[in-house]
């Protein structure tokens, strides 16, 4: 995962003005520390009935003699803001924690959702990231690292679609990125640090498509793992009872456990088109784009009997996400479009929405084990030049898939595959020449994959 990382009172400005039923989705990672931080946001100056702000307060508590750390989310009214608390009591100095976070009239934290009795609500300053935007800067500085940073209308279209590039990098624009910014995917910009002092730091963590988590995440299903000593990407299971299947004659650890993040836009996908043909037909065809996203030497070799176990939390239709290139040439009327479109409307897979666990027992290679089971996801887009009439749908039977393999030398790989659909139409009529094709394709945002390994000589 690639971040943008912030301090000393930096902030970016998104250009966006927050309205009724409007959310931000993102990913954070900080070092809890004790004081008051702005995190994203924008109100209007002496008065909270146009709160649309994120928090992390940190303060001492008479009631229980010590500190209470939580994320706070500010809606339209003083007295409706809403509590999630964290408990550092804990965590290693240093550790950082990582939240994704969905932010609006109904909030996710980590999975731990609260719906407020009122509606997210406008504001006539612009969304600021790593502040909170009165008019001007909040006066406390921000500590902590941003990942993709999306705002929705209440319609759920993206209004901002922020990706973290590195100063130079020419990864999304054929212009080189002129500091460490997000580039806008909606208004094809960069957006850059609008205020503060220093520069905004990068961090790109990136193995292909995931991210092997290096902080610990809290959530309502499991408590918080314990981190390998002298190797942050590895977690052992927190148990002080004997478990089945274990060596209890070892004094390593027979459990690892992984936990992975599917993240970013996919690399767009290039349909073998066919060459075009004039005769005002459609032509259609799908595939798949697949790849290798990871590979981890779980350091269990020697053959013996390994058991998998994967685990997910759900895709929610907010973490299913979608995209579509459309190119239309037409001479009659000067229409010469290549450009890549957002769905108006979206939603995830059935079935996909369910936790799942999946345990296999492998004596030997595993072969590649899906993660995921559903189908008939949905994207809705509008079209430019009334191609398809203005609008169109895709509903996806292949669906977005991770898989999971273990060979005999206790190599874990994970691989991603990303369904597409093409189409292409084209005539000549009355001198003028008429070309369009369309290609749409899927993928899982923010959906983390938990991967438990155990090494037994037993027989299970």
């Amino acid at each position: 995962m690639k971040w943008l990382r912030l301090s000393t009172k930096q902030y970016i400005d998104t250009g966006i003005k927050p309205s009724t039923g409007y959310r931000v989705v993102t990913n954070m990672r900080m070092a809890p520390e004790f004081s008051i931080m702005p995190i994203f946001g924008s109100y209007a100056p002496g008065t909270y009935a146009s709160s649309f702000n994120f928090l992390w307060l940190s303060t001492f508590d008479p009631g229980s003699s010590g500190f209470r750390s939580r994320l706070r989310a500010d809606y339209g009214g003083a007295g409706d803001d809403t509590i999630f608390e964290v408990d550092v009591s804990s965590l290693p100095a240093g550790q950082k924690l990582t939240f994704a976070i969905d932010y609006g009239k109904t909030t996710t934290i980590n999975g731990v959702s609260y719906t407020s009795p009122i509606e997210t609500v406008g504001s006539n300053n612009n969304i600021y990231i790593g502040s909170i935007n009165s008019g001007t800067p909040d006066s406390r500085p921000c500590r902590a690292d941003f990942s993709e940073f999306i705002i929705y209308d209440a319609a759920g279209n993206e209004l901002f679609h922020g990706m973290p590039a590195k100063i130079g990098s020419t990864e999304y624009s054929s212009t080189p990125a002129p500091s460490n910014c997000y580039w806008d995917t909606i208004s094809g910009t960069y957006k850059q640090q609008a205020g503060g002092t220093g520069i905004i730091w990068f961090d790109d963590s990136d193995d292909d498509l995931t991210t092997k988590d290096n902080s610990v995440a809290q959530g309502v299903d499991y408590g918080m793992k314990v981190l390998a000593e002298g190797d942050s990407e590895i977690a052992y299971m927190n148990s002080k009872y004997p478990l089945f299947g274990a060596d209890i004659s070892s004094n390593e650890s027979q459990f690892k456990t992984y936990s992975i993040t599917l993240t970013g836009i996919n690399s767009e996908p290039t349909p073998a088109y066919p060459s075009w043909v004039y005769n005002n037909q459609y032509y259609r065809g799908e595939g798949t784009a697949e790849r290798t996203a990871l590979t981890i030497d779980t350091g269990f070799k020697g053959g013996k009997i390994k058991s998998v176990l994967m685990q997910h939390n759900g895709v929610t239709d907010a973490q299913w996400q979608a995209r579509a290139r459309q190119y239309t040439y037409f001479s009659l009327n000067g229409t010469n479009i290549n450009t890549t479109l957002g769905p108006v409307e979206k939603h995830a897979p059935n079935y996909t929405q369910l936790t799942s666990s999946i345990l296999t027992l492998d004596d030997g290679t595993s072969g590649d084990i899906p993660i995921f089971a559903g189908q008939q996801g949905t994207a809705r887009w509008n079209t430019l030049a009334n191609f398809n009439g203005g609008t169109y749908s895709q509903t996806f039977w292949n669906i977005p898939q991770a898989t999971v393999n273990i060979d005999s030398n206790g190599i874990l790989t994970l691989k991603t595959s990303v369904p597409y659909y093409w189409l292409q139409r084209a005539f000549q009529s009355g001198g003028h020449t008429y070309r369009a094709r369309w290609c749409d394709w899927a993928w899982y945002q923010g959906v983390v994959i938990t991967v438990t390994v155990l090494n037994t000589p037993y027989k299970l």
